[in-house]
């Protein structure tokens, strides 16, 4: 096996805010969401990742067996997302497990925004639109190429950093139960309803479902607002099941045709994986204007890092 976990050392003490070999600082997201911490390596072998965000992973189950299963589907999990290594994917260094929870651990980057606060803050360019889309649909299309998928792709876990670079977090979390099916939808906690595709409202998912996502992403971008909403959860899943794609004069017409298959009700009729998906939007990309293909940023992306040995990868 790829990624050997670490078991826990000692039990967690309350109030004690710490989870095993890290120091638990700062709370990064708001309540409610899923935990995200920034964190302090107790360990000197530890200590040359510097600062972390460390993520927990409820293992929480009514039955052994259940927690059984969890623990392994965890183990797939890690070991998946240990091969994601991309310039646009946030990278995992550790992973382990700490009584009732997981735990996963990506490098701290200082400086970087979330898309979901860059779209409150002011209207993206569309060079700088297209450019962004882009880059997530490259972190997709090589975790996809890997068997992640990622099951909650929203604004909130696409992060921008100061060079430009896009670097998309929680790839694998919509996978950590699966079966011959696709994901259960009792197994998507914390899912966006507005972000989700429609068979995920009905109980199943598969990777399809997250070009369904993006198209979403991709809407909420160029128009600056989401195409269904809605009160509650049943009133936003009836318009994703029900509903057609709102038409918007904010959308580029060699962009209409593009999101009227990414956002198709049948997967079936969705693009076949997220390779073609994103070959197909550099394609109708390349017939901006030539102006505004001039306008788009010159930055460099980041080398893809070197493959680090995780702590506890034998």
């Amino acid at each position: 096996m790829l990624f050997k976990i670490k078991k826990p050392a000692h039990p967690d003490q309350p109030g004690y805010k710490q989870i095993e070999d890290y120091k638990l600082l700062l709370k990064l997201n708001q309540e409610g969401d899923p935990e995200l911490w920034q964190a302090q390596p107790l360990k000197p072998q530890l200590q040359r990742f510097g600062l972390v965000t460390l993520k927990p992973v409820p293992l929480n189950s009514v039955s052994p067996g259940q927690a059984a299963f969890s623990l392994e589907n965890f183990h797939r999990l890690t070991e998946a997302l240990a091969l994601l290594r991309h310039p646009t994917i946030w990278p995992l260094l550790d992973a382990g497990t700490s009584q009732s929870s997981g735990y996963l651990v990506f490098p701290y980057y200082s400086n970087t925004v979330s898309l979901k606060k860059q779209l409150e803050q002011k209207p993206l360019s569309l060079p700088r639109t297209i450019d962004l889309i882009t880059q997530v649909l490259e972190a997709l299309s090589f975790a996809h190429k890997h068997g992640v998928l990622h099951g909650n792709l929203t604004p909130s876990n696409i992060f921008i950093m100061p060079n430009g670079q896009v670097k998309a977090l929680n790839f694998g979390i919509g996978k950590f139960d699966f079966d011959t099916n696709g994901v259960k939808l009792s197994h998507l906690a914390g899912a966006s309803p507005e972000y989700m595709a429609p068979e995920q409202f009905l109980g199943y998912g598969d990777f399809t479902s997250d070009l369904y996502s993006a198209g979403i992403v991709i809407y909420r971008l160029l128009v600056g607002e989401l195409p269904f909403r809605g009160q509650h959860k049943l009133e936003i899943s009836r318009r994703h099941l029900n509903e057609q794609l709102p038409l918007n004069e904010k959308i580029p017409e060699y962009l209409q045709f593009f999101l009227d298959k990414a956002l198709q009700k049948q997967p079936g009729k969705r693009f076949a994986n997220a390779n073609q998906l994103l070959k197909t939007f550099r394609q109708v990309a390349s017939t901006l204007p030539i102006q505004l293909t001039a306008e788009l940023p010159g930055f460099q992306p980041d080398k893809p890092l070197n493959s680090l040995r995780l702590s506890g990868l034998r």
